[in-house]
């Protein structure tokens, strides 16, 4: 992907420089027309520049969900498995060959799972923060330094050049294209701010995770502890010893409870968020059924 889109910046280029030396060569030139082909080769440098720009952000973004999915998955296996091995089997084993000390290395078991769980947030957000400044830099090094960064340059540019264009008195031969920079210059300013609610979504998503992952782990991290204090410090005292297994399995079915919660309204959040879309008036920056996408179809077309 990255290949194809430096391809298309160095065409682009090269068509820009095309377009530069052609206006040089044509003669009886007026000064507004030199204005004006300036300001319109501007515009498109713009264009190309903004494209690149929405092209590295959804490229990062894609490198950061990938890289959270994958430590999400690992660091789903080794909760499992620090849960299941030391911890679940070495308290059965425990009871099963009635050695109060493995119980309370079970514990230890669930102590570890418990604390990799509530430490997910950081490791899966930290990699992916990690993983988005590597392709960042790596992408910058390919597509280059660009000039206009936001919209607004844009805009600034597209007035200049309707200004210049009004001046000109020539509306009929050149009106269509500027219409077309403008639908161009919208459909941006749409993708644009639907990039920067997204990104609004994503660290209120990252906030959440951190609150979510600590109500998980803590109860889990005071299952472990409880279990490990009971079969290390009461080996000799059954009572006890069961006594503190019930304890913290008791607060453990808090970190069940808050998961399953969890689950229902992260999965609810979805089906209301996916239901507003599908019935929203105006269809998404990045929907192909979008209106100035269409008005922009249309007027290349023209």
């Amino acid at each position: 992907m990255r290949e194809r889109v430096v391809a298309l910046r160095d065409e682009i280029d090269k068509l820009l420089s095309e377009r530069s030396t052609a206006v040089g060569q044509v003669v009886n030139l007026d000064s507004s027309d030199k204005q004006y082909l300036s300001a319109e080769e501007n515009v498109l440098k713009d264009f190309r520049d903004l494209g690149l720009v929405e092209f590295s952000k959804l490229y990062i973004d894609s490198r950061k969900r990938h890289s959270a999915r994958d430590i999400t998955t690992i660091g789903t296996l080794a909760v499992c498995a620090t849960g299941i091995f030391p911890g679940a089997f070495g308290v059965l084993n425990g009871i099963k060959h009635t050695n109060p000390k493995q119980i309370g290395g079970g514990g230890i078991g669930f102590l570890i799972s418990g604390a990799t769980l509530t430490a997910a947030p950081v490791l899966i957000h930290g990699g992916a923060a990690i993983t988005a400044k590597v392709a960042g830099e790596r992408l910058s090094k390919q597509l280059g330094e660009v000039q206009c960064k936001t919209t607004d340059k844009l805009a600034e540019d597209t007035k200049l050049l309707t200004q210049i264009l009004n001046a000109k008195a020539q509306e009929n031969n050149i009106q269509p294209r500027t219409e077309t920079y403008q639908v161009m210059g919208k459909l941006l300013e749409d993708r644009s701010e639907f990039l920067k609610k997204e990104k609004k979504y994503q660290k209120r998503e990252m906030i959440e995770s951190f609150i979510s992952y600590a109500a998980k782990g803590g109860p889990q991290i005071a299952f472990g502890t409880c279990v490990a204090r009971a079969g290390y410090r009461y080996n000799r005292n059954p009572y006890k010893l069961f006594k503190g297994v019930a304890q913290g399995a008791t607060a453990n079915e808090a970190s069940w409870a808050i998961w399953m919660l969890d689950t229902v309204q992260k999965q609810t959040r979805n089906e209301i968020k996916n239901y507003k879309e599908a019935h929203a008036t105006v269809q998404p920056a990045f929907s192909q059924t979008n209106e100035e996408l269409k008005k922009l179809e249309a007027s290349i077309g023209h």
